[in-house]
């Protein structure tokens, strides 16, 4: 599957990022969150769920129209593979019965530019729903990889009807349980709000700070 994406495509996302999205889909999933690390390898798992090729297609997407999950640009898990792919880690998509790989060609259909696609062969053992493995992290890119998302670490919290509390870590702004920013030393506690109640843009990295204020 040939994608319209050239390699430096948003050049300044790095490993955080690419991570972030494969989180973000784990959690809008209809799957247990399920994430694992172990000797190098991140493996991100959606057991009820499985990928189309049309869902590679560039504002594909099935949350534009829900408040309680926070992509709705359709581009989340292809800008994460081709990111990681180009950051030299190794992924593979187990999806279904088909396992996808992610690299980039020089394709004769734009001139010969390189562009990014996803190779698809057959499974010798199908998997069931799907799960991203990422390979050739290190246990310092895991502690990222755990700081950004508050599903993988103990919080101290209090719970809202807009979100949480987070007791613990003053300053630090999560969206739908995954980090977007700080937010200064004037702010004493952290606080995870619901996508319902707070846009992002599509890096994530915006926010209305007078929602937050006030």
């Amino acid at each position: 599957y040939k994608l319209p994406m050239v390699r430096g495509y948003v050049s300044d996302w790095g490993l955080q990022q690419g991570i972030r999205e494969l989180l973000q889909n784990s959690i809008d999933s209809e799957s247990p969150f399920d994430c694992e690390y172990h000797d190098g390898v991140l493996r991100i798992k959606s057991e009820l769920s499985t990928l189309t090729a049309a869902s590679l297609l560039l504002g594909s997407t099935d949350k534009s129209d829900d408040d309680a999950k926070i992509g709705n640009f359709g581009e989340g898990y292809k800008l994460a593979l081709l990111v990681l792919t180009r950051l030299g880690y190794k992924v593979v998509v187990h999806n279904g019965a088909m396992i996808w790989t992610p690299k980039f060609i020089n394709c004769s259909d734009f001139d010969g530019a390189e562009i990014f696609c996803i190779e698809e062969t057959d499974a010798f053992v199908p998997n069931r729903g799907i799960t991203f493995s990422i390979h050739g992290l290190t246990d310092e890119d895991y502690d990222e990889v755990v700081e950004s998302c508050l599903l993988l670490q103990p919080v101290d919290k209090l719970n809202t009807s807009f979100g949480s509390i987070l007791l613990d870590k003053p300053s630090k702004l999560y969206v739908g349980g995954l980090f977007v920013q700080d937010l200064g030393p004037t702010f004493k506690y952290g606080y995870d709000i619901m996508p319902a109640y707070l846009e992002l843009d599509r890096d994530r990295r915006t926010v209305n700070m007078y929602i937050i204020q006030k």
